[in-house]
Formats: structure tokens, C-alpha cells, sequence
């Protein structure tokens, strides 16, 4: 699992416009001089809790191409929300306060999933 650290993040839309380019950072999305955690994770089939540090305060998850379903939940047998499988685009959740774990099922091992913690 690699692991890297930042001081500042920030989550943008930016769109490319004939007019010019866009960029809107939604409300609650900056996270200024708050530590924010990297993880690159391999996960197998099936489900695997995670548990994000303390101070979490939101999830971005981004996906690498693969053919396989992979479903972010609450508990293990929640019906969840499935995380798009063919989009470097970060799917962003916010957590309720003192979360301590959620869970990651894959209907395949996935290799290079991009978990960012922000908190």
C-alpha cells in the first residue's frame, strides 16, 4: 500500500468550454492546512473493510479500468453504492462524524484502487 500525505486538497470540476475553461469548487470541498492520506490498495473479491483515519471527514475513490463491480458500503450487508469501473473521475462521499470503518466488495480483485481520505 503506498502512502503520501498533503497539507492542502481540494476537489475541482473543471470543464473545457468554447468560451474558456470552468473550474467550480464546490462548497465543503477545499480542505485547506487539513491533512489529507493516499492510499494505492489491491483488494480481492469479495468484501474488505477499510478503516479511515480519525479525523475523516470525506472519501474520494478512483477506479482503475477494470471489468469488475466494485461497491462502497456502510456495513457488509448493505446494498451500497457502486463506484463507476471505467472512470479516473473520483466518486467523493462524506462521512458521518465518528465513522470508523465502511466497506469496499469487488465482484474481481482489483489492482490500484485510489483511496483518498480527507479530514
Amino acid at each position: 500500500m503506498a502512502k503520501m500525505t498533503a497539507t492542502n486538497v481540494s476537489l475541482n470540476l473543471s470543464a473545457i468550454l468554447a468560451t474558456g475553461t470552468k473550474t467550480h469548487t464546490p462548497p465543503g470541498m477545499n480542505f485547506p492546512g487539513i491533512v489529507g492520506k493516499f492510499d494505492t490498495v489491491n483488494l480481492p473479491t469479495g468484501n474488505t473493510t477499510v478503516s479511515p483515519p480519525a479525523s475523516t471527514l470525506a472519501i474520494a475513490v478512483i477506479m482503475p479500468p477494470t471489468t469488475g463491480i466494485v461497491t462502497i458500503k456502510g456495513v457488509a450487508g448493505d446494498t451500497g453504492i457502486p463506484v463507476a469501473n471505467n472512470s479516473t473521475v473520483p466518486l467523493v462521499f462524506l462521512l458521518p462524524l465518528a465513522t470508523t470503518t465502511f466497506v469496499v466488495n469487488c465482484t474481481v480483485a482489483i489492482t490500484g484502487i485510489e483511496i483518498i481520505y480527507l479530514g
